[in-house]
Parts: structure tokens; sequence; C-alpha cells
């Protein structure tokens, strides 16, 4: 098998430069990668000599150096005596699926890696059937044995915090299509009774029905930045009424000395009404001494 006959369809996939008298296009295997070229020969080969359906993916090289991903599948047929006398089949482009699964896997990579830098763990639940996969940075984090990594969304649910458990209920049950996005801080019970402040935000899918399916995100252990806005709350608290205390201490002292003044502005004018003074000069200049 030397080269491939492919219908004048997929030319903008195939990029056929030869045609046969027949219209159909003739591809030479050459057009395929090095890499993947013995890997459809072998495919193909298994098919033809096990009477097997025909099935790979692989690439072609366009003349300008373009890359693209084609699925194939086909199936041989054979003369009377058993002999292969050819194989029909078709090919579709699977270029962008092929793009977006490097890109997912690039993401996933990244993720993984951010993972293992801080303190985090990724989940994927199935909305479906209850399951949670978590990372293997969950057991380190949440304190589960590893039999527990997989635990059901309900028995994970059982370790929140009692205080915060409707919320964190209602970040899965108020997605929608709309607003399948959420994040929440929420507290942990661990099984040797420490309390983990975890934040996580994850992405909804649906079907069709606008049902959810499915949730993947991540899961940050926050419980440091948490102790240090407690801390700097408090201390902030402790601040303010220091500050309302001297406010008040402050308040109490001119009141005080506004008494003290009025109390001897009264004595030193019931004196003058004993003894006026001999001008308004003399007046004005005792009531000023009272209120220095």
């Amino acid at each position: 098998m030397d080269e491939i006959l492919g219908s004048a369809t997929y030319k903008p996939s195939l990029d056929c430069r030869r045609r046969s008298a027949s219209g159909s296009s003739k591809i030479s295997i050459v057009t395929l990668p090095p890499e993947d070229r013995w890997r459809v020969l072998e495919a193909a080969t298994i098919a033809m000599e096990g009477k097997k359906p025909y099935a790979a993916e692989f690439r072609i090289l366009w003349p300008d150096g373009t890359v693209r991903w084609l699925t194939a599948k086909g199936k041989f047929y054979y003369s009377p005596n058993g002999a292969p006398e050819r194989m029909l089949g078709m090919a579709v482009d699977i270029t962008e699926r092929k793009l977006m699964e490097v890109a997912l896997r690039e993401s996933e990579e990244r993720l993984r890696l951010a993972a293992q830098a801080g303190k985090m763990y990724a989940f994927d639940w199935n909305a479906a059937t209850g399951v949670v996969m978590r990372s293997e940075k969950a057991s380190q984090i949440l304190g589960f044995a590893s039999e527990q990594i997989g635990s059901s969304h309900e028995q994970f649910l059982a370790s929140v915090h009692p205080e915060d458990r409707a919320i964190f209920i209602a970040s899965n049950t108020e997605r929608t299509p709309a607003s399948p996005n959420t994040q929440i801080n929420f507290r942990l019970l661990r099984p040797d009774g420490s309390v983990l402040w975890l934040e996580k935000t994850a992405h909804a899918f649906f079907d069709e029905q606008g049902r959810m399916v499915r949730m993947i995100g991540m899961v940050a252990d926050v419980t440091g930045r948490k102790l240090a806005e407690e801390a700097i709350s408090k201390v902030g608290g402790r601040l303010i009424e220091a500050q309302e205390e001297e406010r008040r201490r402050i308040a109490r002292e001119l009141h005080d000395d506004i008494n003290q003044r009025l109390a001897l502005l009264a004595n030193d004018l019931e004196m003058m009404e004993q003894d006026p003074p001999d001008s308004a000069v003399e007046v004005r200049k005792r009531i000023h001494e009272v209120m220095l």
C-alpha cells in the first residue's frame, strides 16, 4: 500500500495535487510526517490482515508547511480468494480539536505545577454520581487518609464547618448556565480536630436541559491569610478602642477644667460685686486672669 485514494471532497484538508482519470485524488503516503507514516501503515496492515475495521489519527503536511490532523476510519474488502482488493472509508479534519486538547493539557500542567508549589489541589465533581476526584495534594491539605481522597460530595460536606455548610451548598446549587463560576471561603474540620480555612474556585458544566453535570476547580488552603486578617482586625479594634478611650479622657479633662474656671469666675464675680473695681478695664483684666 503506497498511496491513499481520497475523494475530491477532502481536497481542502488533504491539499490534493494529483488526480486520476476517474476524478479521484491521489495522496502519496509521504505527505504524512515520518513519525506518523509508519504508525498509519501499521494500523492499516493490522486491519487488513486481521480483517478488522481500520482506524487511525494522524497528521498531514501541506506544501506550505501547515500541519493538519485527520481521523480516518475504513474497512477492507477482499476478493473471493481472501486477498485484499480495496479499502473504503472516510477522513475528518480534527485539527481544532487537537489544538484544544494540547491547550487543555498545557493548562492542566500549569495548574498541577501551581498546586505543587502552593497549598492547593484540583478537584473534579461528577454531579450525577456525587463522586469527587481530587489531586494528590488534597491528602496533605485536608488531613484525609489516601483512601478518602476520592470521597463523595456528601462525605466531604459532612466535614465542612456547620456554620459554613449553607454557603457551601449554595455555591453549587445556585450555579446556572448563565452563571457557572463560583468562589467562596469556608471552614473545614480536619480529622485531628483542627480548623482549616479553604477557598474554592470552580466552574460548572451543564447538559442541554440546563442541568449541572460536572464541576471542576481548585481549592486553596488560605488558613494563614485568614488568621492574619483576624489578627489585623483585632489590632485595629484595639486601636479604635484606645482612640475612643483617649477621646473620653480628653473630654473629661476639658469638662473638669471648664468647671474649675467657671467656679473661679463665679467666685471672682461675687467678690467684685462686694468690692467693685474702680473701672471697666479692671473688670476685664480680672475676668481675663480667671479664663487663662
